[in-house]
């Protein structure tokens, strides 16, 4: 009887701690600008065509997808998106968060977040994290993170 209350108080104080986790939350597209140049259609892991200099501008245009089906009729919701450009400000990272989102099933939405680079970096490739999460009318969490590389 003491072995069975054990698992009973284990099993409740388990459950809350267990928290869904999915994958219908995907980049659809990545477009960024460097300056007044385009480089268009980037991937996950590829290095972005255009250089950035110091002192450029540099936007991207993210386009988010909420992979359910109109059947499944389930929306994303209070989706956040940060890209962080690691290192490139005195070895510290700069990042930029956008503000809370939904996308309806089998819908999409594009934000864009802007950076300029410092003035003083130095000339290397530096990693670009693209993150994103958010929770459906499940409360199941959905989330995507990116990496693409800009010189």
């Amino acid at each position: 009887m003491k072995k069975l209350i054990l698992g009973i108080i284990f099993l409740m104080l388990a459950v809350p701690m267990v928290h869904a986790v999915g994958n219908n939350l995907l980049i659809d597209n990545l477009d960024v600008k460097v300056d007044d140049r385009w480089s268009r259609n980037v991937d996950n892991s590829e290095t972005i065509s255009r250089e950035a200099e110091p002192g450029s501008s540099v936007d991207f245009k993210i386009k988010f997808k909420n992979n359910f089906t109109e059947e499944d009729d389930l929306k994303i919701e209070d989706v956040t998106a940060t890209v962080t450009i690691e290192g490139i400000d005195d070895s510290e990272d700069i990042d930029e968060e956008s503000n809370e989102f939904d996308v309806r099933a089998n819908d999409d939405k594009t934000i864009t977040l802007s950076f300029k680079i410092p003035v003083e970096v130095d000339e290397d490739t530096y990693d670009v994290k693209i993150e994103a999460d958010g929770e459906d009318e499940n409360g199941t969490q959905h989330s995507v993170v990116w990496t693409v590389f800009l010189e």
